[in-house]
């Protein structure tokens, strides 16, 4: 009997958990000229949350935010651009400065891709509040370019 109580409140909270979405991404691609695009990633945040920087000053605090490509003939062209409700500062929560947003995230990533080729790959970001945070999530994409 404690057996199947322990794995209902297990169950239960895991399902809260996995309920529980504060940052909703949408990611578009936009054409540019010849094999130029821009992959634009827009998340909409949950009052009291926040999502990451793709740039933090190290490894040890909160996971950041990255845009990964999965089609070797994709490439990534320079740095990406961010912008949106961005507060830079120190976290006590991880004891470094960071910088994280609020309310609204967007990503603007130019890349290449040939005619016809696969266009693949995902974000991953993790989002906290003022006292926990929930695990890394991933936004999947994919396109063919044109």
């Amino acid at each position: 009997m404690r057996l199947l109580l322990v794995t209902l409140l297990l169950l239960a909270t895991t399902m809260l958990v996995q309920a529980q979405n504060p940052a909703n991404w949408t990611v578009e691609l936009e054409k540019g000229a010849d094999n130029n695009y821009v992959i634009v990633a827009t998340a909409t945040i949950q009052d009291g949350w926040y999502v990451y920087s793709q740039y933090l000053e190290s490894d040890n605090g909160p996971i950041a935010t990255e845009l990964v490509l999965e089609e070797e003939d994709t490439k990534l062209v320079g740095k990406a651009m961010e912008d949106g409700n961005q507060i830079k500062g120190f976290d006590d929560m991880f004891a470094m400065e960071i910088t994280k947003y609020k309310k609204k995230m967007v990503i603007r990533q130019p890349i290449t891709a040939e005619k016809g080729n696969a266009i693949k790959g995902y974000l991953t970001y993790m989002s906290c509040n003022e006292t926990s945070c929930m695990p890394p999530q991933e936004v999947e994409f994919e396109w063919k370019a044109k």
